[in-house]
């Protein structure tokens, strides 16, 4: 049997069919990280519904949209490995070109990505206060944002103008490392500008000033994984363009992304604390009930707040706010 004309040894199957460690093995390991986060994503989601009814519409709108596209982008990753390992079990043939799902995680993790550059630099905005800050620092978000949103377009435009990887990597695999670079130096920028921001609107009061500290440490780490994960994917995607290790870790990013915009709306302790009138600043303020409304529906007024401290010559947050309708939660910030 082995003898006849038309079989093929185990030896020269080996050397004919590639390796699938650095591509759809890559992929495998990003899809399982992915999921995992897309859960906790999911999970988020649930509890922000339950326990903030009372946000705004808007606020509503923009986890629902976040959360559909986070299914969606899972949904697409899923069947591309599907499509690779299972549908099309030991065909190398198919491996040479790429499939509509695939070529579909790109725009969807593009989208992701701008909306959280977007929500952290409206926070940035917002902590900007006056008109010096503020028309600098919304024109270099909107212009890192834009250039990135570009870069994902043309990224797309090419995966699907390019039938084959290999053509792809020739042509347009530059285009990847410019985009991934983008988003490593949007992540720095809108981070640095958001601990520069909070580190200035420091009053000198112990109270006021432990909140603003757990918000920079907040947002140096948030700034510091994004970027450090970003930047490993556009090493990656440099030194092995012909290889998926750049592919898997951008899709556990557009995860990340997600997540780290639902850690600011929904903060997992029970017990909030209430910043409203002198007379309940005396009680305990963990034993009040929550209002309904998550710390980013009120975190506007604790920047105006903070801002009223500073330009008021030294004012505490705690005594700045003290409108008896105003309640602020604050869920476990650290």
């Amino acid at each position: 049997m082995s003898n006849s004309p038309g079989a093929v040894s185990p030896r020269e199957l080996q050397i004919t069919f590639p390796a699938l460690d650095n591509t759809l093995g890559a992929m495998l390991i990003g899809t399982g990280m992915s999921s995992i986060l897309a859960g906790v994503f999911v999970h988020q989601t649930f509890r922000y519904f339950r326990r903030y009814p009372k946000d705004h519409w808007s606020s509503k709108a923009a986890v629902t949209i976040l959360c559909v596209l986070d299914i969606v982008h899972e949904a697409l990753i899923i069947h591309t490995c599907y499509y690779y390992m299972v549908s099309h079990y030991f065909q190398p043939i198919i491996l040479l070109s790429g499939v509509w799902s695939l070529r579909f995680v790109i725009p969807t993790t593009g989208i992701i990505s701008m909306i959280s550059h977007m929500f952290f630099a409206r926070r940035v905005i917002i902590l900007a206060g006056n008109k010096c800050l503020f028309v600098p620092v919304a024109a270099i978000s909107a212009l890192l944002i834009l250039s990135e949103l570009a870069f994902c377009a043309v990224a797309t435009f090419a995966i699907f103008r390019d039938v084959t990887f290999q053509r792809f990597v020739d042509r347009s695999s530059w285009i990847i490392s410019a985009s991934l670079g983008t988003r490593v130096l949007t992540d720095s920028v809108i981070s640095g500008a958001m601990v520069a921001m909070l580190r200035r609107n420091r009053t000198g009061f112990k109270r006021t000033d432990s909140i603003l500290d757990l918000l920079i440490s907040f947002a140096i780490n948030t700034g510091l994984l994004m970027s450090v994960i970003n930047l490993g994917a556009m090493i990656s995607a440099v030194l092995q363009p012909d290889a998926l290790i750049y592919c898997a870790i951008y899709i556990v990013s557009s995860k990340l992304y997600s997540n780290s915009v639902l850690a600011v709306w929904h903060r997992s302790s029970p017990s909030p604390v209430r910043l409203n009138s002198r007379q309940s600043r005396n009680k305990n303020r963990t034993e009040h009930p929550s209002t309904g409304t998550s710390w980013l529906e009120m975190s506007d007024h604790v920047a105006a707040a903070v801002k009223t401290s500073t330009n008021t010559g030294g004012i505490d947050l705690w005594d700045a706010v003290s409108n008896d309708d105003l309640i602020v939660t604050l869920d476990n910030l650290g």
